[in-house]
């Protein structure tokens, strides 16, 4: 009976795939939305497991059969590889337990079940809502988790800014969807921080982003910028459904949707499949979806979450470098700990040469400001000393010592990295590569969050390349005279070597050279300045 009930779903699954599609633009059937989310959660390319397979089926049995035949036919397949190898018995064991979550839960319209005077954002009550609802619950039920735990320690941080701004303090959950409220989190667009902005955008809104700093990282500063952003996008709409898919996909891509379907809201937009990038028709359901978990934690099974330790501070002004592991040092916390309050320091060297508000732990601001008032200049990093020998370049050095052209050039600076003397002596700063990892959450084409992975050495390289060549840029505007203006590509010699010879992102070095690819050939000039 089980393994019939398997190859009618693999049948059903053959049938549709012969049927003709239909029009282009025609409304979007309420199988097709679930399809998006359940074949993106669970035929990823992972190898199937058997809880891959179990969560496959639970979801087929709360959604009812005939929804959707593709869908179906994916399901058909992971539960009758689990069955081969575990038996039919196994398939009862997931429908009996499915049936208890349903007598605890109500799987669909929990929109319509919510405490509406609890939010001060407007809900929905959609399928697409009632299933990010059965992914953050089932199988991403270990990632929201993690999510919800981060909550506990930024959403007292970030409310009262948003409130301050007039927007409403349950917009933390856009940050808790964008980045998983991490710090570190950069998507395959460059987006990065809690608010996920790129940097363009972050720019517009006062951000700061040079090699030393980036403050779309900064739990304040950047949720400031998005107050200000997302004031400015519902004043545009009136509608926050609408401004949330502008702050996915951007304002004129909404407004084309909304002229193209003669559409007054986002809900009317969502049935059609060409309307907006589905990355964008699922945004709004997944920001919703996260909320209503948040918000009633023991109905969907994550009462046992611990949260973590809320963040406390105080700050002092420091007007040069000053290396956040003699501080940690000096107050007896862990140099992570101090990473954790200052997340907007890129390389744990505050900006030489200008002032900067450093958070150290509550209580010791005084203990740091006399240790500071006390401490010589030359003492406040952890750096060493190098001779300029015969050969050398500035490039050169820093890749010995793991720095940058950037880092070493302000230290000493130099304005003109050619203009190297024998002999001179050189402080070379120790930077860590900036701490950012790639969290494609609402950002990726794909509907269903991913696991966070760290970025490889090569790109956290690449990255701080980028951040150098700007700050560089906008310290200076024009090169410094007599800096190298064109570069000739030796044997052996790739794009990404060469950019980061000069400290440039590999991206600016293509513009600027007018080209799409990364290809070079041994004698070819590239402008460098």
């Amino acid at each position: 009976m089980l393994l019939a009930f398997g190859a009618s779903l693999s049948v059903a699954g053959r049938a549709a795939a012969e049927e003709p599609e239909g029009a282009a633009d025609a409304m979007q059937p309420e199988g097709d939305l679930i399809r998006d989310i359940v074949l993106d959660s669970l035929d990823d390319g992972s190898v199937v497991a058997a809880g891959t397979a179990q969560h496959a089926l639970a979801s087929l049995l709360r959604r009812g059969l005939n929804r959707d035949r593709d869908a179906e036919a994916v399901i058909a397949r992971l539960v009758r590889r689990t069955v081969e190898k575990q038996g039919a018995a196994w398939i009862d064991q997931v429908a009996v337990a499915e049936l208890e979550r349903q007598l605890l839960v109500v799987p669909k319209h929990e929109a319509a079940h919510a405490e509406v005077a609890a939010f001060d954002i407007p809900l929905a009550d959609h399928p697409l809502v009632d299933a990010y609802i059965d992914y953050f619950t089932g199988r991403g039920h270990d990632h929201f988790a993690k999510w919800l735990g981060r909550l506990e320690r930024y959403r007292p941080l970030m409310e009262p800014v948003l409130v301050k701004a007039g927007v409403p303090k349950d917009l933390v959950y856009v940050a808790l969807v964008e980045s998983g409220l991490s710090a570190g989190a950069l998507s395959r667009a460059a987006a990065c921080g809690y608010w996920q902005f790129i940097r363009s955008t972050g720019s517009m809104y006062g951000l700061r982003m040079d090699f030393w700093v980036d403050e779309r990282r900064d739990f304040i500063r950047a949720t400031e910028s998005a107050a200000r952003y997302m004031r400015s996008l519902y004043g545009e709409f009136g509608d926050w459904h609408l401004a949330w898919a502008s702050y996915n996909a951007g304002s004129g891509r909404v407004r084309r949707a909304l002229s193209r379907y003669q559409a007054s809201d986002f809900w009317t937009l969502v049935g059609y499949d060409r309307s907006l990038a589905k990355e964008t028709r699922h945004y709004v359901p997944k920001i919703i979806a996260a909320a209503l978990i948040a918000k009633d934690r023991a109905r969907y099974g994550f009462g046992a979450v611990v949260p973590e330790t809320p963040l406390v501070w105080e700050e002092v002004t420091v007007n040069d470098a000053v290396d956040l592991r003699l501080v940690a040092r000096r107050v007896k916390v862990s140099l992570e700990a101090m990473r954790e309050l200052n997340p907007a320091i890129l390389h744990d060297v505050t900006p030489p040469g200008r002032s900067w508000r450093l958070r150290v732990p509550a209580g010791q601001a005084e203990v740091v400001s006399r240790w500071l008032e006390e401490l010589p200049a030359a003492e406040r990093l952890t750096y060493r000393h190098y001779a300029v020998q015969r050969g050398d370049t500035l490039g050169a050095i820093a890749k010995r010592y793991g720095t940058t052209i950037v880092a070493i050039s302000e230290f000493n600076r130099i304005r003109n990295p050619r203009a190297l003397r024998l002999g001179q002596d050189l402080i070379i700063p120790t930077v860590r590569a900036a701490n950012v990892s790639r969290v494609p959450v609402a950002s990726s084409a794909s509907s269903s969050p991913k696991v966070e992975r760290a970025l490889t050495p090569r790109r956290v390289d690449v990255i701080a390349a980028t951040v150098a060549r700007a700050s560089s840029s906008q310290k200076t505007g024009t090169p410094a005279k007599g800096a190298k203006a064109q570069h000739v590509v030796k044997k052996g010699e790739t794009l990404w070597s060469i950019a980061m010879r000069y400290g440039l992102g590999i991206e600016d070095l293509k513009s600027k050279n007018g080209r799409r690819h990364n290809d070079v050939m041994a004698g070819e000039r590239l402008r460098i300045f």
